[in-house]
This record gives C-alpha cells, sequence and structure tokens, in this order.
C-alpha cells in the first residue's frame, strides 16, 4: 500500500541562521588554537624551567680569562670537591680526636674543626675556587711561554704520589739541615742584657704560609700527636705530593685511591670520573706553579739574608704612663725592672719584654718603623698602635740568614707579586655578585661535628680537679 503520507517540509536556512553558524565555528576554531597554544606555550615553560634553563645557566661565564671562559658548570664542580675535600679532612680529624680524651687536646680539636667549617662558607670557598680557577689558567699561559710544559707521564706520577703509589720503586729523601741564624753579641749588647739576660727568640719561629689561590689536596691527611708539654699542631694544608716516610706497599696504595673513590662517591656525591678530572686539572695547575715559580725565583734572585731587629718594649695602656717610663728610663732605670711591672705584654714582661729577632712585615708598621729607624742601644718615645702605647729598645741590627720557613714565604710572597702584575696583561672579568648564589652548598658539613665541638667546649669550660698527691 503505497505511502500517500505528505513529507515534511526541508527547513530553509536563513542569512541569520548562516552568520550564527559561521560564527559558531571560527569560535571553536579559535578555541581550539589558543587551547593548542597554551598548550604549547605550557610544555615550554615547564621544558625551560627544567632543562633549558639549568643548562643555559650552567654554560653562563662566571669568570673570563680573554677568550677563556669558567662555565658555571665548571665552577660547582669544583668548589663542589673543594667542600667534599675540606669535609673529608674533618671527618678524618674528628676520627683522630677521638684517641684523646685530655679536655685540652679536645679543645684544639675543636679549634681546628671550628676552621674547616669556617672555610665552608659558599661565599668565601666560591671566591677562592674562582679565583683560583683564574690564576690557574693565567699560569699556565705564562708557563707556555716559557717553554714550560706539563706532560701525562708527569702527571700520572704526581697522581700516584698523592696516593703513596709507586710503581717503580718508593723514593727516598736525604735529611736536610735547617738553617738556624745566630748572631754575636757586640760588648754594647752584652752590656744591654747584663746583669738580667733575656731569653733569645731566634728567627725560627713558625711562620704561617700564605696560602695560594690554587688549592691544595689531603686525601690522607696527618695530624701532629699531642705530647704531654704541648697541644696538638695542626697540620696546615699539606701539599698534593707528599714525601713518604716509609715505604708502602703498592697495592695500599690503590686501595687508598679506591677507598677515597668510594667515600667522596657515596657520602659527597663526587662520582670517579668527576673526581678523576678535577684532581687532573688541580694537580696540572700544581705542578705549572712549581715550575713557573721556579723559573721566575731564578731571575728574580732572592737573597737569603734580610735586614732584622732585635728588640724589646714595655707596652701600657695610656699615653701618659709611657711618658712616665719613658722619662725614668732615661733617668737610668732598669728596663727589665719596669718591663715586669708595667708592660701589659704578658708574653714577654717577665722576660725583660723581649721579642727576639724579627724582619720586615712581622710587626704592626707603626712598631716596625720605629724600631728599625733605632740605633743599637737607643730607647725610643712612646709610640702608639693599635695595641697601645710602646717604649722600645734596639738591641740588634743586622742582616740575618733566613730560616727556611722565611725564605719559602718571602719566595711565594714574591712571586705572587710578579704573577699579579702578569694578570695586569689579561682582560679578566668575574661574576663575583653570583658566587654567593651559585656556590653550593653541598655536601653538607656532618652534625656530628658540630656536637663534637659543642662537647670539647663545655669540657673545657669545666673547673679540672686536680688529683690527689
Amino acid at each position: 500500500m503505497p505511502n500517500n503520507s505528505p513529507k515534511k517540509p526541508t527547513p530553509q536556512l536563513t542569512k541569520k541562521h548562516l552568520a550564527r553558524m559561521q560564527r559558531e565555528q571560527r569560535w571553536r576554531r579559535w578555541l581550539v588554537i589558543g587551547t593548542v597554544v597554551v598548550v604549547i606555550l605550557v610544555v615550554g615553560v615547564i621544558l625551560y624551567g627544567l632543562v633549558l634553563q639549568p643548562y643555559m645557566q650552567s654554560q653562563q661565564a662566571m669568570a673570563t680569562v680573554d677568550q677563556y671562559k669558567v662555565t658555571t658548570k665548571l665552577f660547582q664542580e669544583h668548589a663542589r670537591f673543594q667542600r667534599a675535600n675540606l669535609i673529608n679532612q674533618a671527618e678524618r680529624t674528628y676520627q683522630f680526636a677521638q684517641a684523646f680524651t685530655d679536655p685540652s687536646f679536645q679543645s684544639s680539636f675543636a679549634s681546628q674543626l671550628e676552621q674547616y667549617k669556617s672555610e665552608l662558607d659558599p661565599s668565601t670557598l666560591g671566591k677562592q675556587v674562582l679565583d683560583g680557577m683564574v690564576d690557574d689558567y693565567i699560569i699556565q699561559k705564562e708557563a707556555n711561554k716559557r717553554g714550560i710544559t706539563v706532560t701525562d707521564a708527569e702527571l700520572q706520577t704526581s697522581f700516584n704520589d698523592t696516593f703513596g703509589y709507586f710503581p717503580n720503586g718508593t723514593p727516598t729523601t736525604a735529611p736536610t739541615l735547617a738553617v738556624i741564624p745566630t748572631s754575636t753579641l757586640s760588648p754594647l749588647q752584652l752590656t744591654l742584657t747584663a746583669p738580667t739576660p733575656t731569653t733569645i727568640v731566634t728567627a725560627t719561629q713558625t711562620t704561617t704560609t700564605t696560602q695560594t689561590a690554587s688549592p691544595t689536596l689531603t686525601f690522607t691527611p696527618t695530624v701532629a700527636i699531642p705530647t704531654e708539654t704541648a697541644t696538638p699542631t695542626e697540620v696546615a694544608n699539606p701539599t698534593a705530593t707528599p714525601i713518604p716516610t716509609a715505604t708502602p706497599d703498592k697495592v695500599e696504595g690503590l686501595d687508598a685511591y679506591k677507598s677515597t673513590i668510594k667515600t667522596f662517591d657515596t657520602t659527597y656525591g663526587v662520582n670517579e670520573t668527576t673526581f678523576r678530572n678535577i684532581l687532573d686539572e688541580l694537580l696540572k695547575a700544581q705542578l705549572y706553579r712549581q715550575r713557573l715559580q721556579d723559573s721566575v725565583l731564578t731571575e728574580l734572585k732572592l737573597s737569603r739574608t734580610q735586614p732584622e731587629v732585635w728588640a724589646r718594649h714595655i707596652l701600657v695602656a695610656d699615653e701618659q704612663t709611657s711618658k712616665d717610663i719613658y722619662d725614668r728610663l732615661q733617668k737610668g732605670e732598669n728596663f727589665c725592672k719596669l718591663a715586669a711591672e708595667y708592660s701589659t705584654d704578658t708574653s714577654n714582661k717577665d722576660t725583660c719584654g723581649d721579642l727576639g729577632w724579627f724582619g720586615k712585615n712581622k710587626m704592626v708598621k707603626e712598631f716596625e718603623d720605629a724600631a728599625f729607624a733605632l740605633k743599637v742601644g737607643e730607647i725610643s718615645q712612646p709610640v702608639k698602635s693599635q695595641f697601645g702605647y710602646h717604649i722600645i729598645q734596639s738591641m740588634g741590627n743586622e742582616d740575618r740568614p733566613l730560616s727556611d720557613t722565611d725564605f719559602q714565604t718571602l719566595q711565594q710572597t714574591q712571586f705572587q707579586q710578579w704573577l699579579d702584575l702578569q694578570k695586569k696583561n689579561y682582560k679578566i672579568a668575574t661574576r663575583d655578585d653570583l658566587i654567593a648564589q651559585r656556590a653550593p652548598s653541598t655536601p653538607t658539613w656532618p652534625t656530628v661535628l658540630d656536637d663534637f665541638i659543642t662537647q670539647a667546649q663545655q669540657q673545657q669550660s669545666l673547673p679540672q680537679v686536680q688529683p690527689t698527691p
């Protein structure tokens, strides 16, 4: 049966409807495009924050020397390595300290640990590392100009020496005689010291050597063993090539390297590849520095002697007292007696105020200028310094041979002055403003060391019980 029902008429779209549909399509299209753009931007920001920004920052220069660039990445690796090395030394010092229970010894070790901790300040350590990297580059450039090179074989030897590994046999060292300056007293000097002789301090006193910008390496540090009459002596930054005092076994040398690698990797987060690369760079820098220094010092021909004075003094706090003492000395009163009665310098007041022999740059400027200007036996007018008022008497004035320690200090000082002059020939720029921000704060200082420091300080402050006879 045919379907005779009428068909529904097809609706006719008006221009208004068509325009509306077109607008909706455009809106949907723009919405899709906008969503895609937002997604791309979000992904880009995340990618930049997680990948690109750290990479770009790692390649940013912390320092430039002419065309050479110290990148942030390289700077951070060296700074982290140096932090690990300092903490490693501190932990070894702590382990050594466990063998001593005397409060004075414990306090000395605690002071040493506090020194290590202060050196870990990111700004201080970062500045030292960055300046050292700049100096190392310039030193190598200057050394190359003189035909000085470091071969791979020499670098390997230095590396072996660091860990006491001697595949060709243990080197032996001949004993050396230290230079101990002495003087023959003149009749005038004998008169000045009589009838109460003073203890003459020779020029063999311990002098702190100025630290160079290139960090020293210590992976098997030694600490002086305290005696009954002395406090522990800190070994100040042994060099990376220690002189062996015993015949180490070859296997022990390799084991020391493996042990160090394990400690730096698992404890401090410095893997073997990074460790070896940075260690090689530092060892090479030390070799270049030493050879360049030897070359420069040969040209400078430094004298082994220097002018020194032997002086004694009376130190007081106020000017009027110093003038009164000076007047009494001019009237012939005994210098030793007045020093014992009035001097506030407790280190020598009971030995006639004797300061022994000393050269330039050992005393504050005002005191040094006055002491070197005096004739033997002459007494100065009161001299004001940051410590108070000094009445100085010259006991001797002559050229004296330098001790080994003082001569080494002089050599390093002269070489550093020479290096500073050469640096003026280079275009150097450092981002000191970024050091504190980018210097690593890891590895962190172990809390057990802080606990030891606190405990040692508390024990030192407790009253000591005297043993019953």
